[in-house]
């Protein structure tokens, strides 16, 4: 247990206490800032979130995700683009005759992680753009092949109406049995009917 006159030496000491300086402020600012799923945002001072939003934007304009597959491979490809971004500004910085001569140095250690994260980074984004592109070639084949059958059944429509107009001028339409142009729809007649006919 601290003495009388130490509790005193403490308060009086606390009271001079100004906190960091500005220098001190400046070099320990992003101590507790924190990345990947820890990250409570992906914009990190001196970004600008309007400039991530536009990125997403572009990249929903031309993957168009409609599943919440798509949606979550979306997201993946912004972040790796995002930090890609990111790591491409700082790369010039971490350049030194150090890192070459000394493998052992810090900076060649920082570079050598700083490629590393690079590589990771990239082959996130790179395995994502691929899912994309399978599910939305998927989806175009689906939607193609919804078309071509759509088509086809206005086609056969067509024909059907104007091949009933025609025989209009030239026959009567048979009674009694439904009428179809397609032979599988056709029943056989019985005897009575063939002998109308």
């Amino acid at each position: 247990m601290a003495s009388p006159a130490q509790l005193s030496a403490n308060r009086l000491n606390a009271k001079k206490s100004t906190g960091p300086s500005p220098a001190g402020f400046q070099i320990t600012r992003f101590n507790a800032l924190k990345s990947g799923m820890d990250a409570k945002s992906l914009v990190i001072p001196g970004e600008d979130p309007a400039e991530l939003e536009a990125l997403a934007e572009s990249y929903r304009q031309q993957f168009q995700p409609v599943s919440p597959v798509e949606v979550a491979l979306l997201d993946t490809l912004v972040t790796a683009e995002w930090e890609l971004r990111r790591l491409r500004k700082i790369q010039p910085k971490l350049w030194s005759e150090e890192a070459f001569l000394d493998p052992d140095s810090t900076e060649a250690k920082r570079l050598a992680r700083f490629y590393r994260r690079l590589d990771t980074t990239e082959r996130s984004y790179h395995r994502a753009l691929k899912e994309l592109n399978k599910y939305a070639a998927a989806r175009a084949q689906i939607e193609y092949q919804a078309a071509k059958r759509d088509q086809a059944a206005e086609v056969d429509a067509k024909v059907e109406k104007h091949l009933a107009s025609f025989l209009q001028y030239f026959c009567e339409p048979p009674t009694g049995a439904p009428f179809s142009f397609h032979p599988e729809d056709q029943t056989a007649p019985d005897a009575g009917e063939k002998a109308n006919l």
